[in-house]
C-alpha cells in the first residue's frame, strides 16, 4: 500500500515526496561531507588530522578527478596520520573557510621533514583549480613551496572565501612517516620552524662540543674509548642533520636522493660506532667468553653492511634491517654491560645508564613511527633527547675511568719533579741547554752535508761512507739487500716537460719510496740524476722481492703523466743484490754495487718497469 499524505492531490504528494527525498539526500550527503575548517588572520594554529578526510589508492593511478569522484573516504584519527609501511597512495582533503573579512594567510604544515612526495591541488568551491604545485624530500630544496625544512604549502584566502586543498601522499619505497599536520598562520609557522631550529641547534652544538673534547683527549691520552666516543659523537651529529633536514636545505639542496641514501649511511655507522665503543670501554675482549664477542663484533659488521644499503635505494628496507641490527647490538651490549656492572664493573654502571636512556628514546621513535603510540615532543625527539643525556652519562663515565688510572696523580707528581729540578740545577740546565743547541746545530749541519737538498734521502757520500762502515769493518749482522733503480725514460721526461718538472717528480717519488719504510735501518740514497739506492734489510729473497714490489708499485701509484713513457706514467725499474750467506762473509761495497747494478740493467732489457733480484 503507498503511503498518501492527508490533504493533498496526486501531483501535489509526488513533488512532496520528491522534495523529502532530495532533502534526505542532501542531509545524508552533508552528513558525510567534513566540516570547513574554520580560520583568522594570525589565528592560532590547529591540527588538521581529525579534520581531514583520507582515501587509501591501492592502484596508485587515481588522478584527482578520479579522487574526487571514488568512495571509501575516512576521517583522521589521533593527532597524526600514521600509514606505516605500504605501497599505496592516499589522498588527502580539507575544506578551509576564512570567516572574517579580511585577506588571511594560513601554511599547511605536514610537520616532517622526510616526506617523500606531496602533490598539492587547491580548488575553489565547484573544482576549479587554483594552483598546483610539488613538495617532498625527493624534490630538490628549491622545489619547495616553502623554503623550510617542513614540508608545507602556503595558501591565501580572500574575505569569506571557502577553499579545497587536496594533496597526493606517495613514498619511494613505501614507509609513510607520521604526519602530525597542523594549519598555521605564516607568522606561527614561521615562529615553529624557528624554535625547531634553535632546539636543533643546541642539540647539535652541544654534540659537536663534546665531540671534540674527546677527540683532543683522545689525541693527548691515545685512550681508544675516547677516540670511539668522538666517533659516536660524529655519526650522532651527521644523523640528526640529516635527519632533520639540515643538510638537504643547506648543503646538497640539489641532491635528494643522496640527501636519503646518506641518513640510511649514517644510521648504520652509528649503530657500528656504538659497538666499537662498548668493546672499548667496557673492554670486552678481556671480560667475555668468544661466543658472546663474536656475536657483538657480527652484529657491529652487520650495521656496516646495512649502512651500504644507502648505495642502493632501497631505504625502506635499510630502515626496517637497520633496526634489526642495530637495536639488537645496543640490546646484546646493554646486556652484557648489565652482567658485568652487577659483578662490579665501574664503568658499566655508566653504560647501562646511558644507553638504557638511548634505548629509550629509540624505541619511544619506532613506536611512533609503527603507529604504537601517538605522536608527541618525546617521541618525535626521542633520539635526540636520549642520545643527550647518554652522551653526558658516557662523558662522566670516561672522565672517572681517566681519574681511574690516575692521570692526575701522575700530573702531579710529573710538575713537583720538574720544580725539584728546575730549583737544583737551574744552571746546570742553562749549560745543558746551550750545550744542547750547539749540538743540535752541529747534528743540523751533519744532515745538511749526507742529505741531498732536491729529494731528502741521503747522498752519494753517505752511500760510500755507510757502506763502508757496514761491510769492510764490522761482521753482517743479518741478511741483507741493496737495491738500485732509476726513473724509467727520465731523460725524454725532461726533454719534453722541463727539468723544473723532472725535480718534482724526483721529489715525489723519493717521498713516496720513503713512506714505504718501516724499519730504521733501511736507507734510500740517491746516488745521481735519477738513480736511486735503497739498503735494507730482509730475512729472504722472496721478501725482498716481494718489498721492492711494494716500492715499485708505490711510484705507480703517483700516476704521474708521462708522455714520452709507453706506460703513460712515470716508472721505475729495479735490480736488487740479496746477500744471505753465513754470519761474517765477506762483501765489498763494490761488489754488491755491481750485482745490483747488473740486476738493474736486466730489468730495463726486459722491458722496464719490474723488478729483476739475484743472490750474491
Amino acid at each position: 500500500m503507498s503511503a498518501r499524505v492527508p490533504g493533498l492531490g496526486g501531483w501535489r504528494r509526488a513533488v512532496v515526496l520528491l522534495a523529502l527525498g532530495l532533502a534526505s539526500l542532501i542531509g545524508l550527503a552533508s552528513a558525510h561531507a567534513a566540516n570547513p575548517v574554520p580560520w583568522q588572520p594570525n589565528a592560532s594554529p590547529t591540527s588538521l588530522v581529525q579534520q581531514a578526510e583520507w582515501l587509501e589508492d591501492r592502484s596508485t593511478r587515481l588522478d584527482l578527478a578520479g579522487a574526487r569522484a571514488a568512495s571509501g573516504w575516512q576521517y583522521g584519527r589521533g593527532n597524526a596520520l600514521a600509514f606505516g609501511y605500504t605501497p599505496s597512495v592516499f589522498w588527502v582533503r580539507w575544506r578551509i573557510a576564512n570567516t572574517s573579512h579580511q585577506p588571511a594567510d594560513a601554511v599547511i604544515d605536514l610537520g616532517h621533514p622526510r616526506h617523500d612526495l606531496a602533490h598539492w591541488h587547491v580548488l575553489r568551491l565547484g573544482g576549479s583549480r587554483i594552483e598546483q604545485v610539488h613538495g617532498g624530500d625527493r624534490l630538490p630544496f628549491s622545489q619547495q613551496p616553502l623554503p623550510q625544512r617542513s614540508i608545507a604549502l602556503p595558501l591565501q584566502l580572500a574575505p569569506r572565501e571557502e577553499l579545497e586543498v587536496w594533496v597526493r601522499l606517495s613514498t619511494h619505497d613505501g614507509l609513510f612517516e607520521p604526519l602530525p599536520i597542523t594549519l598555521h598562520s605564516r607568522s606561527s609557522f614561521e615562529a615553529a620552524m624557528a624554535r625547531d631550529h634553535t632546539i636543533l641547534t643546541l642539540f647539535h652544538g652541544g654534540v659537536l662540543v663534546i665531540g671534540l673534547y674527546h677527540l683532543l683527549l683522545f689525541a693527548v691520552t691515545r685512550q681508544k674509548a675516547l677516540g670511539h666516543y668522538a666517533h659516536c659523537a660524529g655519526w650522532l651529529l651527521l644523523w640528526s642533520l640529516t635527519s632533520g633536514g639540515n643538510l638537504w636545505q643547506h648543503v646538497w639542496p640539489g641532491a635528494p636522493d643522496f640527501n636519503n641514501g646518506f641518513l640510511i649511511l649514517t644510521t648504520g655507522a652509528g649503530f657500528a660506532a656504538m659497538g666499537l665503543f662498548a668493546l672499548s670501554y667496557l673492554r670486552l675482549r678481556e671480560h667475555l667468553r668468544r661466543p658472546w664477542l663474536m656475536a657483538a663484533q657480527v652484529l657491529v659488521a652487520l650495521n656496516v653492511g646495512d649502512a651500504l644499503l644507502a648505495l642502493t635505494g632501497q631505504h625502506a628496507i635499510a630502515v626496517m634491517l637497520g633496526w634489526a641490527t642495530g637495536l639488537p647490538l645496543g640490546i646484546l651490549t646493554l646486556a652484557l654491560a648489565t652482567w658485568l656492572a652487577l659483578h662490579g664493573h665501574r664503568a658499566a654502571r655508566f653504560y647501562v645508564g646511558a644507553f638504557a636512556l638511548l634505548c629509550l628514546g629509540a624505541a619511544s621513535y619506532i613506536a611512533q613511527v609503527t603507529g604504537l603510540v601517538p605522536v608527541n615532543g618525546f617521541s618525535t625527539w626521542g633520539v635526540e633527547i636520549g642520545a643527550s643525556f647518554a652522551m653526558l652519562v658516557l662523558a662522566l663515565g670516561l672522565a672517572d675511568m681517566l681519574d681511574a688510572q690516575g692521570l692526575d696523580k701522575v700530573a702531579a707528581e710529573r710538575r713537583a719533579r720538574l720544580a725539584q729540578q728546575a730549583l737544583v740545577g737551574k744552571l746546570e740546565a742553562q749549560v745543558k741547554e746551550r750545550a744542547q743547541a750547539l749540538d743540535a746545530a752541529n747534528r743540523r749541519l751533519y744532515e745538511l752535508s749526507i742529505t741531498d737538498e732536491l729529494t731528502g734521502a741521503f747522498n752519494r757520500r753517505h752511500f760510500n761512507d755507510f757502506c763502508a762502515q757496514l761491510l769492510d769493518h764490522q761482521p753482517r749482522q743479518e741478511p741483507l739487500a741493496f737495491c738500485i733503480f732509476d726513473l724509467d725514460h727520465f731523460k725524454a721526461f725532461n726533454d719534453l716537460l722541463g727539468q723544473a718538472a723532472g725535480d718534482q717528480v724526483l721529489r715525489a717519488v723519493s717521498g713516496a719510496v720513503r713512506a714505504e719504510l718501516r724499519r730504521s735501518g733501511d736507507l734510500l740514497f740517491r746516488l745521481g740524476g735519477e738513480e736511486f739506492g735503497l739498503l735494507f734489510t730482509a730475512t729472504s729473497k722472496d721478501g725482498a722481492r716481494q718489498f721492492v714490489e711494494r716500492l715499485r708499485h708505490a711510484i705507480r701509484q703517483l700516476h704521474i703523466s708521462h708522455p714520452g713513457s709507453p706506460a703513460g706514467i712515470v716508472t721505475a725499474s729495479f735490480g736488487v743484490a740479496w746477500w744471505g750467506q753465513p754470519l761474517g762473509s765477506p762483501l765489498s761495497r763494490e761488489q754488491l754495487y755491481a750485482q745490483a747494478d747488473a740486476q738493474l740493467h736486466g730489468a730495463k732489457k726486459a722491458g722496464r718497469d719490474q723488478v729483476a733480484l739475484t743472490p750474491v
